[in-house]
C-alpha cells in the first residue's frame, strides 16, 4: 500500500507539472484515487496475497515510469534542473530494480543525464563513450549537437552533426530524416559564418546525395539544395560551377509551386554576365523580366540588360530604351 501511495503521488506530480505547475517545493500533494490498472494487468488481486514479491516489484517499475515521466514533463517546460533531479532519482531506482527492462531503460536514461548535462552547461565536451552501446545512436548524437549548439559551442556541436551524418549513409530513410536534414543544415550555416567554403560546399554535397536517395533525384527539396550550393559557388566567385548547378536545379524545379525560379533565373544571368556570355546572359534576364512582378525589381532587370547591350557594342538604341523603360 506505500508503494502505490508514492506511485499515486508521483502521478499527482506529473500531472501538476503537465498543467503548467513549476513550484513544488514544499507543497502537500493531494493522492487522488485511481484505478492500478497498469498492476493488475501482471498481478491479480489473488496473486498480491500470494505472490506478494512481484506485486512489490510491479510497484517499483511504475515508481521508476513515473519518476521518468515527471523528468521529461520538467524538461519540456524549460525546468532543466528540475528534471535532472528526477531523471537521477530514477537513475537510482533502476539501480536496485531486478527487471527485464531496467538495463535498457537505464541505459536510455544515463544518456538522457548526459544530453541533459550539455544542456544545462554542466558538459562541454563530447564524450562518444557516453553513447555507446545504444542502437539509436545517430538521432541521440543530433540532439547531443543541438543542446551544444543552444549553448554556443558551435565548433563542437558541427563535429558532433558530422559524425551523427556519417553514420546515416544508408539509401533507406530514418524515421527521423527531418531531424538530420536539420543538422546538416546547422552544419552548412556554421561552416560559413567560420568562412570554411569548402568545408560548406561539401556539406551541401552531402546533403544534396542524402535528399537524392530519401526524397527523390526529382524532388522540389534537390532543386533547393542545388540552388543554394549555387549560391555558395556564386559567393566564392565559382561562376562556372554556379551555373551548371543553377540549370540542373531550374530544369527540375520548373514544375513545382513551391520553388522560386525567378530566383534562380536572375542568379544564372548574372552568373553568365561574369562569365562573358553575354548572349545567354540577355536570355536569362529577359525571362526574369516576364516573371517579375514588382516594378523596383522590374527596373533594376532592366538597368542589367541596358548594360549587357552596352557591352555587346552597337545596340546603344536598345540600351537607351531599356533605360527609359526602367525610369517610367
Amino acid at each position: 500500500l506505500e508503494f502505490i501511495r508514492v506511485a499515486q503521488c508521483l502521478r499527482a506530480a506529473s500531472d501538476d507539472l503537465a498543467m503548467g505547475g513549476n513550484n513544488l517545493a514544499g507543497r502537500r500533494l493531494t493522492v487522488v484515487p485511481r484505478q492500478l490498472t497498469v498492476l493488475m494487468a501482471s498481478v491479480g488481486p489473488e496473486d498480491m496475497v500470494e505472490n506478494g514479491e512481484e506485486f512489490i516489484k510491479q510497484c517499483d517499475w511504475l515508481n521508476v515510469q513515473q519518476q521518468l515521466g515527471i523528468s521529461q514533463a520538467a524538461l519540456r517546460l524549460g525546468h532543466r534542473t528540475l528534471s535532472n533531479k528526477w531523471l537521477l532519482k530514477a537513475i537510482d531506482s533502476l539501480d536496485s530494480l531486478d527487471s527485464l527492462h531496467a538495463p535498457g531503460t537505464k541505459k536510455e536514461a544515463q544518456i538522457a543525464a548526459y544530453i541533459l548535462s550539455v544542456m544545462m552547461g554542466e558538459t562541454t565536451e563530447f564524450d562518444e563513450d557516453k553513447l555507446d552501446g545504444y542502437d539509436n545512436k545517430p538521432r541521440l548524437l543530433i540532439q547531443l549537437g543541438m543542446a551544444a549548439l543552444k549553448n554556443g559551442q558551435q565548433r563542437g556541436a558541427m563535429e558532433i552533426f558530422k559524425q551523427a551524418t556519417a553514420l546515416c549513409n544508408s539509401s533507406d530513410p530514418p524515421d527521423y530524416k527531418d531531424e538530420v536534414l536539420r543538422a546538416m543544415d546547422a552544419q552548412i550555416i556554421i561552416e560559413l559564418e567560420e568562412g570554411n567554403m569548402d568545408g560548406a560546399v561539401q556539406a551541401i554535397r552531402s546533403r544534396i546525395s542524402l535528399v537524392s536517395d530519401w526524397i527523390g533525384s526529382s524532388s522540389s527539396a534537390l532543386a533547393k539544395d542545388m540552388h543554394r550550393l549555387a549560391c555558395v559557388h556564386s559567393m566564392y566567385g565559382r561562376h562556372e560551377d554556379s551555373a551548371k548547378l543553377l540549370g540542373e536545379s531550374i530544369f527540375i524545379g520548373s514544375d513545382y509551386d513551391d520553388y522560386d525560379i525567378l530566383d534562380s533565373v536572375k542568379l544564372l544571368a548574372t552568373s553568365l554576365d561574369v562569365m562573358n556570355d553575354l548572349d545567354g546572359s540577355k536570355s536569362e534576364y529577359e525571362l526574369a523580366l516576364t516573371k517579375e512582378k514588382d516594378n523596383t525589381k522590374k527596373a533594376r532587370i532592366m538597368n542589367a540588360l541596358a548594360n549587357l547591350h552596352v557591352k555587346v557594342g552597337g545596340q546603344t538604341e536598345l540600351a537607351v530604351e531599356y533605360l527609359k523603360k526602367s525610369l517610367e
